[in-house]
């Protein structure tokens, strides 16, 4: 009698393996799962580097002397062994001979992947433009003297 009431009140041995193979599933899709949440965390750092890459290069574009057309590629050095950058700036000549067509691409390799940024931005060569607006105020000055002369 109290061999029957131990036998309605315990699992059998077939119960107790599939539930162990429910949680054993459970916890390799977890896994997985994990695993993947953590390379694309490692990818979304790796975009928000090349974004704060792609910043410091634009500031350092935009605080040259001279902005020339052409192309220039190059990478960020030991710090960042795995960035490479590529710029393009052309003259826009449909608005401004000053406005000039920038455009930079940031690459990198992550998980065996080649992924590359593109940032597009206008940029003004404020030196040629300060020089032109230096000589309209020179031309207009001189006009001006020499009309008060006459």
């Amino acid at each position: 009698m109290i061999y029957r009431n131990l036998k309605k009140n315990s699992f059998s041995l077939i119960e107790v393996l599939v539930a162990l193979c429910i949680i054993s599933i459970c916890f390799t899709v977890y896994m997985q799962a994990l695993r993947v949440n953590i390379d694309n965390t490692a990818v979304s750092q790796s975009y928000i580097t090349a974004c704060l890459l792609a910043n410091k290069k634009l500031a350092k574009l935009s605080k040259s002397k001279k902005l020339e057309e052409g192309k220039k590629e190059g990478d960020f050095g030991d710090e960042y062994p795995t960035f490479k950058w590529k710029l393009d700036v052309n003259k826009d000549f449909n608005t401004n001979e000053h406005l000039f067509r920038t455009k930079l691409d940031i690459s990198f390799e992550r998980n065996g992947q080649k992924r590359t940024i593109t940032f597009r931005s206008l940029a003004i060569d404020t030196k040629s433009l300060k020089s032109k607006d230096s000589d309209k105020d020179g031309s207009s000055t001189s006009g001006s003297s020499n009309q008060n002369n006459s």
